[in-house]
């Protein structure tokens, strides 16, 4: 019996390259973002409003290409190991991401909306960790550990102020990239 493929592996490839868009879209909230120092505290140049759509706008692009880049890269997988990519399993899969992603989405719009912008962060990263969490009861134990790692840097970008930019990206752009370098560096082994 041929095996199922998982569309929403982050092994290898796909995790460096999910890794390296999370950088890009935390550069290009970054640029947003900033603006004139202003004694402490940064303001920005742009009104609020805008502000807010910019940064969902980066952040459903992102959600969008890493998507489309994991569909592409299990279509590959699955054409060159002759397995199935769609089945029962894959199906399940996609729609349990695509439903979650759409709720995660709009919990952090909504409480973004209210203004607490500071919990934006520890709230992207602690949803991004228990949808890898969830995603690891199909896959390899080595996603839980970048699950848990994802929810630690959750709690913690919670607790240290002001380094919304660095957590994220260390959480949706460094991370994939190691567990992507590390899942390859073992299945080449």
């Amino acid at each position: 019996m041929q095996q199922n493929i998982n569309p929403f592996s982050l092994k290898r490839y796909s995790g460096i390259l999910i890794g390296l868009y999370g950088l890009a879209a935390v550069y290009l909230i970054n640029i947003l973002t900033s603006g004139e120092q202003s004694g402490i505290e940064l303001v920005s140049q742009l009104p609020l409003l805008f502000l807010q759509i910019g940064v969902t706008v980066i952040a459903l692009v992102f959600i969008v290409i890493s998507l489309v880049t994991l569909w592409i890269r299990a279509k590959r997988t699955a054409r060159k190991n002759d397995q199935k990519l769609w089945s029962i399993f894959t199906r399940k899969i996609r729609w349990q991401t695509l439903i979650s992603l759409l709720i995660i989405l709009i919990i952090i719009i909504m409480i973004s909306n209210i203004g607490y912008f500071s919990l934006t962060t520890p709230l992207s990263l602690f949803f991004y960790g228990l949808f890898l969490l969830n995603l690891s009861r199909f896959s390899s134990i080595g996603l839980r550990y970048l699950a848990l790692a994802e929810i630690i840097l959750a709690i913690a970008s919670y607790f240290i102020y002001d380094k919304e930019i660095i957590f994220l990206a260390l959480g949706f752009g460094f991370l994939p990239i190691l567990y992507g370098i590390a899942t390859f560096i073992k299945t080449k082994n």
